[in-house]
């Protein structure tokens, strides 16, 4: 009787013991389904993630070959589910005629265990389209810390490139046109230093390159009473925001020689509206400057010859006997007194051969010189 109910409690404890471990089982087998659904969730958010980024993701082993991408880089490959990438190296994609250098680049990372950052370079997207794309690769490692692949990204770029390039052929259009037209034409900005010279503006100051003057003010080349000036006009331009336009002013050259420029300034303004420096053009008139006062000074001089031809025009009431000329109040006067008091024109008195004859006679008759000039003046 001891014996069975012994063997009866044995037997209850033992399940008892079975019972706990089925429970613990149980519970191990709801934790792990829950990692396992955790596990999937992440997976799901992952991949989920990766589709929508604009960026290209793909992964590959120690031999290039490919262990998984987004949907983007599959697209990129011509390929409809980025599970159809497992397996492939890049020499059976579209851009197998890249596909040397794109393992080469891979090896690098991985040999040398050292991601590679913001490279560029080419892609050949599935359809033959040629595009530049900006590429990031990192190496992978196992829980020993070992390199068992690489990881990569991408993003394109090539619109970038396009607008960066015709930019720069842009701005080399620009640079050649401004530093070929013979205007002065520079910038500065609001502390007045130069930040752009063109050839004019460098040769005028008697220098070679822009590099002379990129970063120096006026007064780092012309006397201070004119630097002077010039800072005094661009501060009003860039306190007020009002150009100058059309405005002579006068510089000394490289050899010293008074210039004469017809200068225009205008604020230069970023992309809010707030004025950031200026931009001056000056066109040099010295040489138009000195034909117009020629001009001038010709104009009066005919205006002067035109005023005397038009004093002495129309009928002169002269003496036949005396020569004497009767004016307009009907005085007579001798004649040089009429032309004097009319024309710029004055007289110096002598005697001619034939009146030397007559009032001294016989003085040539003995090869003497006749009298010098009685009453010069």
């Amino acid at each position: 009787m001891n014996d069975n109910k012994k063997t009866k409690l044995q037997l209850l404890a033992e399940l008892g013991r079975l019972r706990r471990r089925v429970t613990r089982l149980e519970a191990k087998e709801a934790a792990h389904q829950r990692t396992e659904e955790e596990l999937y969730q992440s997976r799901q958010m992952l991949q989920l993630v990766l589709d929508t980024i604009p960026q290209r993701v793909f992964w590959k082993d120690r031999a290039s070959s490919y262990l998984g991408c987004n949907k983007s880089f599959a697209e990129d490959a011509g390929l409809d589910d980025p599970g159809g990438i497992l397996g492939i190296q890049d020499f059976g994609l579209g851009w197998e005629s890249l596909a040397n250098d794109y393992r080469k680049a891979d090896a690098v990372v991985m040999e040398s265990d050292t991601p590679r950052l913001n490279f560029e370079e080419p892609l050949v997207r599935g359809k033959g389209d040629e595009r530049w794309v900006r590429t990031s690769k990192v190496p992978l490692h196992d829980r020993t810390g070992t390199v068992i692949g690489v990881l990569g990204t991408y993003e394109d770029i090539t619109d970038q490139r396009r607008t960066e390039e015709a930019l720069r052929r842009e701005r080399i259009l620009l640079r050649t046109l401004i530093d070929n037209l013979p205007d002065v034409i520079y910038a500065k900005d609001k502390s007045c230093r130069k930040i752009l010279s063109n050839l004019a503006d460098v040769h005028l100051m008697g220098l070679q390159s822009e590099t002379d003057v990129l970063g120096k003010d006026d007064f780092a080349f012309y006397p201070k009473e004119m630097a002077e000036g010039f800072f005094a006009d661009d501060q009003s331009v860039l306190e007020t925001g009002q150009p100058v336009l059309a405005r002579e002013e006068y510089v000394v050259d490289a050899e010293g020689l008074r210039r004469c420029l017809l200068t225009s300034k205008l604020p230069m303004r970023d992309e809010e509206g707030h004025i950031v420096g200026l931009m001056g053009i000056g066109r040099d008139i010295t040489e138009r400057k000195k034909a117009e006062e020629e001009r001038e000074r010709l104009i009066a001089e005919l205006q002067q010859a035109l005023a005397d031809v038009q004093t002495l025009s129309g009928l002169v009431p002269i003496c036949s006997s005396c020569k004497k000329i009767r004016d307009d109040k009907g005085y007579w006067t001798q004649l040089e007194a009429y032309i004097q008091a009319r024309t710029p024109a004055r007289f110096s008195h002598g005697i001619c051969p034939d009146c030397a004859k007559k009032l001294f006679p016989g003085v040539n008759k003995q090869g003497e010189q006749p009298p010098p000039d009685a009453n010069q003046g």
